[in-house]
């Protein structure tokens, strides 16, 4: 349910942003500043406060630092609905749509290196076009949670390329047999 809903708010700012790319800067300067405060976090997402001073501060917020009247009314409009504390996830879909649109499909590696090793890169992009034929953007990052290799996320798609998951298959095998 909550993927649906994040999708739907995503669509409806996907069509803003087809009128006006810059509102994409105005709900980013937004989502920043509420990522870099806590307090502010906990009164705009949080049942901390009343909603009529929850809708006071942010809309104190958002004349001050928003200039687009579209934006300012979308995430208010989203406050007012309950639906605020899904941002994060509307702007990571309405992220997914730009690429998209662009021809561009963002891919998630996963891995235990300080960087994406170039073989290990290949692999990636050859296994994935297969299913996505789009032009590949990669983010990289280091998780220390695994062991050795590899795992890359395309929206729904994994591909594990990690020594624990090779295991643990190996392991399934033996004890079938």
């Amino acid at each position: 349910m909550k993927k649906k809903i994040t999708n739907i708010y995503a669509k409806v700012f996907f069509l803003f942003w087809l009128e006006n790319p810059k509102f994409l800067e105005e709900l980013n300067l937004f989502i920043e500043t509420l990522k870099e405060n806590e307090i502010l976090q906990k009164i705009l997402l949080y049942n901390t406060v009343s909603k009529t001073e929850r809708k006071n501060v942010l809309t104190e917020i958002l004349l001050k630092l928003l200039n687009e009247q579209i934006v300012i009314g979308f995430i208010l409009y989203l406050n007012e609905n309950k639906r605020l504390n899904f941002i994060f996830q509307i702007f990571e879909e309405i992220e997914k749509m730009i690429y998209l649109n662009k021809g561009f499909r963002k891919v998630y590696v996963e891995g235990t290196n300080d960087y994406l090793e170039e073989r290990a890169l290949e692999i990636f992009k050859s296994k994935i076009k297969k299913y996505y034929p789009e032009k590949l953007e990669i983010e990289y990052t280091k998780r220390e949670e695994i062991t050795a290799g590899y795992r890359a996320r395309v929206e729904d798609f994994l591909l594990d390329l990690t020594l624990d998951t090779q295991l643990n298959k190996l392991l399934k095998r033996r004890k079938l047999t």
